[in-house]
């Protein structure tokens, strides 16, 4: 997983990477590397995502994108490889002697979604090859958030292309004849909700108009600074913060988890799940209080602030920022004017609170946290986004 860069000879391409240590460097790819062409990009992405959340389902959504992610890691078995969580899907790139064991994988988190969520997930692979036949460019970068963790970025259209054609039915996608073997070790669903400490947490999505690597390059570095001077700094607007960080103490709190995990089990199963994470939290608890300030408990809080996955760039900039109401005005009056100036399309979209959902397969420095804005956070953000694309699409005549 994009977690620490091992000692030692790197094992792929990915992980001979160095990182970028600044996120304002991100949107520069000369940092970026091609992927290989016989890698392939899976992708999974939750149909109809906007209507499911519309209807409550937004912690189903998120489960299954972040349960995509830590089935692919599994699959093959905990490599470091590029991944991004997207909110209602997730992107992922993996070595191609991997395909049929991450082809399993999709299979098994596609049923899993149907049958614990009655989510409709699309997953599927599309060759890099394919896309470099296509003039698509996958481009891949570490990004740095802490001294153990990095975060995949990409550039190009590659992914973007690679997402279309699941959509479009072009993907390879899991068959009947494809065992689902889904490993979901390492999904966690147990944080309470984070409520915002300034006042709203603003699920942001940016897109750069203009044509042209370097054009957009430029547009988005201009976008950075600007949403970092307005916003006071990014530690500032960070969305997780150990005064917000509360596992969920009531009955049932890991639900999700529960439902994702054991969604072929039995109600007593179910039951049982429940309240050994209801336990896991109220032990956790108690320590985080008594505990001293130097225990494993502490460090794993301190940790998870750190490894969280606020900001990202997969070919768009996506942020969950915690922000006062002036910030967060200022901040989408700056974004409409650059809509309104033909440099970007964007999509905001405000809550009181952020959902984190986890990878943790131990809590000393292999853990990462998913984070979207509650209620539709980035599914939403990117609502707007569509409409604005599809006003600037030339009408049939």
């Amino acid at each position: 997983m994009a977690l620490e860069k091992p000692v030692g000879k790197p094992k792929n391409f990915y992980e001979a990477l160095d990182a970028i240590q600044c996120f304002e460097n991100v949107v520069n790819l000369a940092g970026y590397v091609r992927a290989p062409a016989d890698w392939w990009v899976a992708t999974a992405d939750v149909k109809g995502s906007t209507k499911a959340i519309e209807s409550g389902q937004y912690k189903g959504v998120n489960a299954a994108g972040a349960a995509c992610i830590t089935a692919i890691i599994n699959a093959v078995e905990r490599k470091d490889i590029p991944f991004v969580f997207g909110g209602d899907g997730a992107t992922a790139l993996i070595p191609g002697e991997a395909k049929e064991q991450v082809l399993k994988a999709l299979a098994g988190v596609q049923q899993m979604a149907q049958q614990a969520f009655e989510l409709e997930l699309r997953v599927g692979l599309v060759s890099v090859a394919s896309l470099l036949d296509a003039g698509q460019e996958v481009l891949v970068a570490r990004y740095g958030i802490s001294d153990h963790a990095a975060l995949a970025c990409f550039g190009g259209n590659g992914a973007a292309e690679a997402e279309n054609r699941l959509k479009a039915g072009e993907a390879l996608v899991p068959h009947d004849a494809i065992a689902a073997e889904a490993d979901l070790t390492g999904f966690e669903c147990r944080w309470s909700a984070l409520p915002s400490r300034h006042g709203k947490m603003l699920s942001i999505i940016v897109q750069s108009q203009p044509q042209g690597r370097q054009r957009s390059e430029q547009v988005y570095e201009a976008i950075v600074r600007a949403i970092h001077d307005l916003v006071g700094g990014w530690e500032n607007a960070k969305p997780v913060h150990a005064s917000n960080l509360n596992l969920a103490l009531a009955p049932f709190g890991g639900a999700s988890e529960v439902r994702a995990k054991s969604h072929h089990k039995g109600g007593l199963w179910r039951l049982w799940q429940n309240l050994q994470i209801w336990i896991s939290n109220v032990f956790f608890t108690a320590l985080r209080v008594w505990g001293g300030n130097n225990n494993v408990v502490r460090r794993y809080v301190d940790q998870t602030v750190l490894n969280s996955d606020f900001q990202k760039f997969d070919g768009c900039l996506r942020m969950v920022l915690d922000l006062t109401e002036p910030q967060t005005e200022r901040l989408k009056a700056y974004l409409q004017s650059q809509y309104e100036a033909g440099e970007i399309l964007y999509g905001v979209h405000a809550a009181n609170s952020a959902l984190m959902t986890c990878m943790v397969f131990n809590h000393d420095t292999e853990h990462i946290h998913f984070i979207d804005g509650n209620d539709g956070g980035y599914a939403l953000a990117a609502k707007q986004l569509k409409a604005q694309l599809k006003q600037l699409q030339p009408t049939a005549a």
